[in-house]
């Protein structure tokens, strides 16, 4: 059910927010700004944020495979308290910009969100556009994913979104607690539904079978 309360069953248009999947669009973005000549993989934290603590010794590589070191926000004591607030990016890495690193950069992997709170700022910076605004105009609305976006914890209308739930027992659920997804921009912000992410399945297995 897209909501219980309401008995509206869910659809192949119900809109979702896709969570940790959001990541992959925010890494094709990254890309698609090395191509054009805007960002390369080895540039540096410190070329984007000039004073990022050892900001020098990071690179967006590092960032795209949680190999940076920065720790996760989620993890931190405030995040749940900040969760609840409409917050953007430059209210978002102050959090965790501060904490110590959790190991050297490139040394091992450790999954971190803020590698990418950081990379939406990065695309920012880049491209001079609203993070959500660029995915919208150069990854939706070009493979006519029509119903898929950015929630910026606005409070803004989305039409046909599902009610978020969470299990009670073994057959039961309840309202999930509440949630302001502007946290979680590049890390988790996109929403989209089966329709749109069916369009991404197909394009990636025909980019696979071509012989280019």
């Amino acid at each position: 059910m897209a909501n219980y309360e309401l008995a509206v069953p869910n659809r192949s248009d119900t809109r979702f927010h896709i969570a940790s999947i959001s990541k992959s669009f925010t890494a094709a973005a990254i890309l698609m700004l090395q191509e054009r000549g805007q960002l390369h993989m080895q540039d540096t934290l410190a070329k984007f944020i000039p004073d990022y603590p050892q900001g020098d010794k990071i690179t967006l590589h590092h960032l795209l495979t949680h190999t940076s070191g920065i720790p996760n926000v989620n993890n931190l004591p405030t995040y749940s308290e900040k969760s609840l607030l409409c917050l953007n990016l430059t209210q978002i890495i102050p959090l965790f910009e501060d904490k110590p690193l959790e190991f050297q950069p490139g040394a091992r992997f450790r999954y971190s969100n803020s590698n990418y709170n950081l990379l939406a700022f990065i695309i920012e910076k880049a491209s001079g556009k609203d993070y959500g605004k660029f995915l919208e105009e150069n990854i939706f609305r070009p493979l006519g994913m029509n119903a898929t976006g950015n929630d910026d914890g606005s409070n803004a209308l989305i039409p046909n979104r599902a009610s978020g739930y969470v299990p009670v027992g073994m057959q039961d659920v309840e309202n999930t607690p509440f949630l302001n997804w502007s946290i979680k921009t590049g890390n988790g912000s996109l929403y989209s539904t089966v329709e749109d992410l069916g369009v991404v399945t197909f394009m990636k297995g025909a980019h696979a079978k071509s012989p280019v």
